[in-house]
């Protein structure tokens, strides 16, 4: 993919969005946003924290289950998840504040994780993921920002 973005030089800025939609945690590895970091991206991730996370918590937190190795790049976020739970933190919002922390040490802001927007099921109204923002520059952030503030909850999808 990085081939095929355009490389900035002193006569050319060069802004490149990713939108991120993965059905679980397993479709995304934190190893491809680290590369694709390494240019000008804004990500507009997918974080599968009810539909997948939560469902599959205890499989997930297995010694030798690697999804949130990937996930999250590296195996830190065990000692961190067990912090958590002592905190009682709920697994779904564990999941994306650690993905959130991960991203800001890309350099990433972090204000993605309170203003990650929440999206829920069409028939049964129940949470399914949330949709976070990651940039580099405030200007991205309040872009973001202003987004959400027209944001309706989603009762529907309009075809």
């Amino acid at each position: 993919m990085l081939s095929r973005l355009p490389v900035p030089s002193k006569t050319k800025k060069v802004l490149t969005f990713c939108f991120a939609d993965p059905y679980k945690l397993d479709d995304l590895k934190f190893e491809t946003i680290r590369q694709l970091s390494s240019r000008y991206v804004d990500f507009l991730i997918l974080v599968p924290t009810e539909m997948d996370a939560n469902r599959n918590e205890r499989r997930y937190c297995q010694p030798n289950n690697k999804t949130l190795d990937e996930f999250f790049g590296g195996e830190n976020w065990r000692a961190a998840w067990e912090k958590a739970k002592q905190e009682r933190e709920p697994f779904w919002g564990f999941v994306l504040k650690y993905f959130a922390s991960r991203m800001e040490t890309l350099g990433y802001l972090d204000h993605a994780a309170e203003q990650a927007e929440l999206i829920r099921s069409v028939e049964k109204n129940l949470p399914l993921y949330r949709l976070a923002f990651f940039s580099r520059n405030q200007l991205g952030a309040q872009f973001w920002k202003e987004v959400r503030k027209y944001a309706t909850p989603q009762t529907a999808f309009d075809f």
